[in-house]
């Protein structure tokens, strides 16, 4: 099924890993997070207010 994009905007991705833990933040917005939900083992994602549920 084709979809509409109405709006895109380019944005920026910031990828920051860490040694010391071997762990790795992609950060796709500098938005207030208000909620960190885990999405599997080891995976969390921080969501702002416009995507919180």
């Amino acid at each position: 099924m084709p979809f509409l994009i109405e709006h895109f905007e380019r944005k920026t991705v910031k990828v920051k890993y860490f040694s010391d833990t071997d762990t790795a933040l992609v950060e796709f917005a500098s938005n207030e997070i208000v909620e960190t939900k885990e999405i599997s083992e080891n995976v969390y994602v921080d969501l702002d207010d416009a995507l919180h549920n």
